[in-house]
């Protein structure tokens, strides 16, 4: 059913193309309407003449509703959430500007951060540009990495270029 809407739609716009590159705007206006009322026709008339509007309308309100579901709810939604990321960044709290700066936020003006991005170096950041927040299970997480990559090299250091030798178990 919805492929078939959307066929319906893609044809109907590429009849109003084609209508519109061979006529003036009136002649195109009126193959529209006299398009519309022939895809209308299998339909029971609506009264008052409006069936044409009606299916005329239909095609762009199907497009708001597709992009409003599809493009700019979700934008909405990822907007809100950097919005409330930003609101809770806070003194001490460690964040990724879009350039890719890491720092610690060291104070919160009404439009932006001063960020500590090296020792000694601040540099003022504004809100909008604070990509994320990093929180401390990421640097936690980050270490724990780290300790495992460098307790991985040792062991495959060893002494003397010898792998280890496996435990002998008892039977």
């Amino acid at each position: 059913m919805f492929l078939d809407i959307v066929v319906c739609v893609v044809y109907f716009l590429e009849e109003a193309v084609h209508l519109y590159l061979r006529s003036s705007v009136i002649g195109a206006a009126m193959g529209l309407l006299s398009l519309a009322s022939t895809a209308g026709a299998e339909s029971a008339p609506a009264p008052g003449g409006q069936g044409n509007l009606l299916g005329m309308l239909m095609p762009l309100g199907l497009f708001v509703v597709i992009f409003y579901f599809l493009i700019i709810r979700p934008q909405k939604k990822k907007q809100r959430k950097h919005d409330e990321m930003l609101s809770s960044i806070r003194r001490g709290d460690q964040v990724v500007s879009a350039g890719g700066f890491f720092g610690t936020v060291k104070e919160v003006k009404d439009d932006s951060f001063i960020v500590e991005i090296a020792e000694g170096v601040k540099a003022r950041i504004l809100k909008g540009s604070i990509s994320m927040k990093r929180s401390s299970e990421d640097d936690a997480a980050l270490k724990n990495a780290k300790k495992a990559d460098e307790q991985g090299n040792e062991k495959t250091s060893g002494s003397g270029g010898e792998s280890p030798k496996p435990e002998e178990t008892k039977a």
